[in-house]
C-alpha cells in the first residue's frame, strides 16, 4: 500500500508542471497586454492634465495686471499687440515771393522734407493706460516740424553743405482712460481741443494735464479741462500757464458728422517780452473766448469732404 501512494504522487508531478508550463506562455502575453493598456491609459491622463495645465496658465498670463510686475510705481506695458505704430513723409517745394515796403521783389526757392513717427502702447482693458511718444524732423520751436535741405549744420549754423536735419522729441504723453468715459492724460500731448488752427498751430503740443468727459453714444457730448506749461521763465519767475477749457456735441446726421464746441482759455503769468508786447517784460495775462463748428461727409471710398470755422474774441 505504500508503495502504491509513492509511485502515483511521482506520476502526478510531471503532468502539473507540464500544465503549467505550457500555459505560462499566455498568461504572459495576457498580463504584457494589460500592462501596456494601463500605461497608455496613464499617459492619456498625464496628456490630460498638462494641456489643461497650461490652459490655467495661458489665462492666468492674460488677467495678470499690468502694473503689478516690475515694482511700486512702475507700469509694465502689456504684449506688443497693443502697440500701435503711425508716421508720415512729406517732401514739399516751396517758392515764395513777396514786395516789401521799398518795391523791392523777393523770391525764396527751396526744398523741405517732414518726417514723423509716434507710437501708442495700450495695454490690458482692464488696465485702461495708453502710453504715446513721438518723433519729427524740425526746430525747437513749437510751430515747424519742416527741414530745409543742406541748410542745417546741426550746430545752429545755416547752408551746410548737404547738412543733416534733427530728430527731435514731438511729444511723450502716458492717458489713463475708466469705462465711464473719463480719460486723464499727463505729459507732453497732442492738442485735445477742438480747432480751425486760428489760435492753436497744428504742430503745437500741449505740455501739462487734461481731463476729459465723452458721455452718450450717437450724440456725444464732451468736457475738456487743462492746465498747461507753455514758458518755463527760470529762476524767481513765475512761469507761462495756461488754463483751458471746451465744452461741445459730436453727433452722426444720415451720413453726415457734425461737431460743435465752446472753448475758454486763460494765460497767466505771461512776460510781455515774451510775446513781444512790452520791453519792460511786465507780469501780464489775456482770455480768449472761441467757439467752433464743423461738417464733414464721406463719399464711399472716393473721399470726404469737410466744411469747418471758428471765431475767437479776445475778453
Amino acid at each position: 500500500m505504500m508503495s502504491l501512494r509513492t509511485t502515483c504522487h511521482t506520476a502526478a508531478i510531471p503532468v502539473v508542471a507540464a500544465l503549467l508550463l505550457g500555459s505560462s506562455p499566455v498568461l504572459a502575453q495576457d498580463n504584457t497586454q494589460q500592462q501596456l493598456q494601463e500605461l497608455r491609459t496613464q499617459i492619456e491622463a498625464l496628456q490630460k492634465k498638462l494641456n489643461d495645465t497650461q490652459t490655467q496658465i495661458d489665462k492666468l498670463a492674460a488677467a495678470a495686471p499690468a502694473g503689478k510686475a516690475g515694482g511700486a510705481g512702475l507700469l509694465t506695458l502689456g504684449p506688443a499687440t497693443g502697440l500701435k505704430l503711425s508716421g508720415d513723409l512729406r517732401l514739399r517745394y516751396e517758392a515764395q515771393s513777396r514786395n516789401d515796403e521799398n518795391d523791392a521783389n523777393e523770391r525764396r526757392e527751396r526744398l523741405r522734407t517732414r518726417f514723423r513717427l509716434g507710437f501708442d502702447w495700450t495695454t490690458a482693458e482692464a488696465d485702461g493706460w495708453t502710453i504715446g511718444a513721438g518723433l519729427a524732423t524740425g526746430p525747437a520751436t513749437a510751430t515747424g516740424t519742416n527741414e530745409t535741405w543742406s541748410s542745417f549744420d546741426g550746430a545752429g549754423g545755416v547752408n551746410a553743405e548737404f547738412g543733416k536735419g534733427v530728430i527731435r522729441l514731438d511729444y511723450a504723453y502716458a492717458k489713463h482712460s475708466w469705462p465711464s468715459g473719463t480719460t486723464f492724460t499727463v505729459g507732453q500731448q497732442r492738442n485735445p481741443y477742438l480747432n480751425a488752427d486760428t489760435i492753436w498751430d497744428a504742430d503745437v503740443r500741449p505740455c501739462g494735464a487734461t481731463l476729459q468727459q465723452e458721455v452718450g453714444k450717437t450724440v456725444v457730448g464732451f468736457l475738456t479741462v487743462g492746465g498747461y506749461d507753455v514758458r518755463h521763465e527760470g529762476r524767481d519767475q513765475a512761469d507761462g500757464l495756461l488754463g483751458a477749457a471746451q465744452a461741445g456735441v459730436r453727433a452722426t446726421l444720415g451720413g453726415a458728422q457734425t461737431s460743435a464746441a465752446l472753448a475758454y482759455y486763460r494765460y497767466n503769468h505771461v512776460v510781455s517780452d515774451s510775446l513781444g508786447l512790452n520791453a519792460a517784460g511786465q507780469d501780464y495775462f489775456f482770455e480768449l473766448l472761441s467757439a467752433y463748428g464743423d461738417v464733414s461727409y464721406k463719399f464711399g471710398d472716393i473721399g470726404s469732404v469737410k466744411a469747418y470755422g471758428e471765431y475767437t474774441v479776445d475778453l
